[in-house]
């Protein structure tokens, strides 16, 4: 190799460093908090997800699975608070159904958590 070369490193490892610490920052989802109206038949959704600024660091998107189907899909650019998300979501679920909702944070994690139709 040449000795040109040699002389890039350094500022790679400059670029590379300054791209994980970023994320390293970042934190996922601590907590889902789930409750299930059969009356209404709304599923509550609560990701507990701290953050300075909600607008740029956020939950982008949660996915709700019943039964391990695929049942809803939503995707935000923000989150309600600094300090989580809410969301009502419509699903008809009967008894012994399993609701799955996993959350996902736009610079790192995910975090999901399961409720049991009583």
């Amino acid at each position: 190799m040449s000795r040109g070369i040699y002389r890039w490193i350094p500022g790679l490892g400059i670029i590379f460093g300054a791209a994980l610490g970023g994320t390293a920052l970042a934190r996922p989802p601590t907590e889902i908090i789930l409750n299930y109206d059969p009356d209404m038949k709304i599923l509550h959704v609560e990701a507990r997800h701290v953050t300075k600024n909600p607008r740029k660091h956020f939950i982008r998107q949660i996915v709700v699975y019943r039964n391990d189907v695929e049942a809803e899909k939503r995707l935000y650019v923000q989150q309600t608070t600094g300090a989580m998300l809410t969301e009502d979501v419509a699903i008809d679920a009967v008894t012994d159904d399993v609701l799955r909702v996993e959350a996902v944070c736009i610079e790192a994690g995910r975090k999901e958590t399961t409720l049991v139709i009583p």
